[in-house]
Formats: C-alpha cells, sequence, structure tokens
C-alpha cells in the first residue's frame, strides 16, 4: 500500500501552519512525533479540509489542533465560543442535500466525498468550547 511519506506529512504540516498566516488570531498545533503513523493517499486533502473548518468553528480565535494516528486524523477546534456553524454538520456527515451546499459549507461538502472516495468515515463530536472532527480511511 502507498500513503503519506514522512516527507509529505512533514509538508502537509508546513501547508496547515501557512493556511494559520492569514488567521492571527488562530494558532495550530501539530506535533510530528518521532515515528509517523501511516496514513492511506487522500487523507492529506482530509486533513487540510479540516483545519479549514475547525478554522470556521473559532469566529473569534482559538487553537486548532491536529492529531494523525494509524489510519486517523482528529482535528479539534478550541475556543471561547467554538461551534459549528450553520448547517455544516449535517453537511459533513452527508445528511445535508448537495443542491443546498451554500459558500459557508463547501469545505463540508468536500470533506465528506474525499472520506467517501477512501470508504472512510468522519465523526463529529462537539462540547462546550470544542468541536472534534474525526476521520478514519476505509483501509484501517
Amino acid at each position: 500500500r502507498s500513503g503519506l511519506t514522512v516527507t509529505s506529512q512533514a509538508q502537509l504540516r508546513a501547508t496547515g501552519m501557512a493556511f494559520m498566516d492569514n488567521a492571527p488570531r488562530h494558532d495550530l498545533s501539530w506535533s510530528l512525533p518521532p515515528v509517523l503513523p501511516s496514513l492511506s493517499d487522500g487523507m492529506g486533502r482530509v486533513i487540510l479540509i479540516l483545519i479549514e473548518i475547525a478554522k470556521d468553528c473559532l469566529p473569534r480565535g482559538g487553537l486548532v489542533k491536529v492529531l494523525v494516528e494509524e489510519g486517523a486524523v482528529a482535528v479539534s477546534a478550541e475556543g471561547e465560543v467554538a461551534q459549528l456553524p450553520g448547517d455544516l454538520a449535517d453537511v459533513i456527515l452527508g445528511t445535508f442535500p448537495m443542491d443546498a451546499i451554500t459558500p459557508q459549507t463547501v469545505h463540508g461538502a468536500l470533506v465528506q466525498a474525499f472520506i467517501q472516495a477512501l470508504g472512510g468515515s468522519i465523526s463529529i463530536e462537539t462540547s462546550p468550547g470544542s468541536v472534534h472532527l474525526n476521520a478514519r480511511s476505509g483501509d484501517q
């Protein structure tokens, strides 16, 4: 099986950090462990889109955390008023009509399409001050 190499995961992290350049009230925490877990091809796109969604969950700024485990990714948004805007949760979970997608929900539609193409799944957990987006590829 191919998959993301050490170099490509470091490049993904650098790209994620660049996403934060235009968001001064947002920080990104993404530690790369000494031994990087294996991810299937396509999960890089999922990670980057989840980072954008997490930023959208933090209208007053906050911390976006990325955790990569074997075949899975967890991206969380932590901040004072962290919440998924509007219909975004339904779009991410694939329970929203595609013909009703708006510019505010397009990232949710993209992540749903990519995760479906990977045969994977995505879940959302929310609590006061945080939104957790968890994605797993289908080959795990």
